[in-house]
C-alpha cells in the first residue's frame, strides 16, 4: 500500500488542531519546556553573575556551580521525561482518534514512560552514530527507524523490538516516509524562522514586551514541532493496516 506524501503532511498539521486531546498534550508539552528552558537560563545567568559580581558574597564558587550543575542537570532528565510523556499522549490520542480521551492518552503515555525513554535513547544513539558517519546513514537511519515510538505505544513493544518492528514497516517505503518527514521538518523550520521576525522587531523596544513576545512565539514554535511526532504516528497507523489487511488476504487464501 503506497503512502501519499501530500496527504499525510497535510493531516499531520490538521491533525495537530482537530485532535483536541493531541492539542491540548502538545500545548502543555510547549509550556512546561518553555518554563524549564527559562529556569535553565535564569541557572546559566545566575553563574555568570555570580562569577563576575560574586567573589565578595563569602560562597564558594566552586560549591555554587556544582549547585547550579546539579540544577541544570535535573532540569534537562526532568525536560526530557515531560518530553516523552507527551509524546507518548500524542501518539496514543492520535492513533485512537475519535474513540480516544484525554485521560486513556494520559495513562497509556504513563505506563509505557520508561519503555518510551530507552526507545527514544536508543534511537538516539544509532541515528547519531550514522550522523558521524558522513550524515547519510544518520537520515536513512532516522527514516527507517521513526516509527519506534509509535510502535512503543501502540505496539506495546520493548526498545529492541520496536526498533524492529519500525524497520521492518518502513521497508519498502523508505523514500516516501523520508519525503513526508523532510516536508515537516521544512514546514516547523520555516515556522520558527518566522517566528523570530517579530522577536528580532520588538528588540528594539526591549522589556516586558520582549519578553512576553517570544515566550508566545516559543509555545507556537513548540507546539507545531509535535506535528513531527503526529506525522509519524499516521505513517504507523496506515503501515499496520496494511499489515492487517495482508494478513487477512493471506488467510481467506488459505482457507480456500
Amino acid at each position: 500500500m503506497g503512502l501519499d506524501v501530500s496527504k499525510t503532511v497535510v493531516d499531520s498539521f490538521a491533525t495537530l488542531f482537530n485532535n483536541k486531546s493531541a492539542a491540548l498534550f502538545a500545548i502543555i508539552g510547549s509550556g512546561i519546556s518553555l518554563i524549564l528552558s527559562s529556569i535553565l537560563l535564569l541557572g546559566i545567568t545566575a553563574v555568570s553573575s555570580f562569577m563576575l559580581y560574586g567573589s565578595g558574597s563569602g560562597l564558594s564558587p566552586l560549591s555554587f556551580n556544582a549547585n547550579m550543575l546539579i540544577l541544570s542537570i535535573a532540569i534537562l532528565i526532568i525536560g526530557y521525561f515531560v518530553s516523552v510523556f507527551m509524546y507518548g499522549a500524542i501518539i496514543s490520542a492520535v492513533y485512537a482518534g475519535a474513540k480516544g480521551s484525554i485521560t486513556n492518552a494520559a495513562r497509556t503515555a504513563y505506563h509505557r514512560l520508561l519503555y518510551l525513554a530507552a526507545t527514544f535513547i536508543l534511537f538516539s544513539i544509532i541515528v547519531i552514530i550514522g550522523m558521524v558517519c558522513f550524515i547519510i546513514p544518520g537520515i536513512y537511519l532516522y527514516t527507517r527507524l521513526s516509527l519506534s515510538m509509535p510502535e512503543t505505544v501502540v505496539g506495546g513493544k520493548g526498545p529492541i523490538d520496536a526498533l524492529k518492528g519500525s524497520w521492518s514497516k518502513t521497508r519498502g517505503n523508505a523514500f516516501p516516509v523520508f519525503l513526508v518527514l523532510l516536508i515537516i521538518f521544512i514546514a516547523t523550520s520555516a515556522i520558527a524562522l518566522i517566528s523570530m521576525i517579530p522577536t528580532l522587531l520588538t528588540a528594539f523596544i526591549g522589556g516586558l514586551l520582549l519578553l512576553v513576545v517570544s515566550a508566545i512565539l516559543q509555545l507556537i514554535v513548540g507546539f507545531f514541532n509535535y506535528a513531527m511526532m503526529i506525522g509519524q504516528v499516521l505513517i504507523y497507523g496506515k503501515f499496520k493496516q496494511a499489515d492487517v489487511t495482508a494478513k487477512a488476504s493471506t488467510g481467506k487464501a488459505a482457507k480456500k
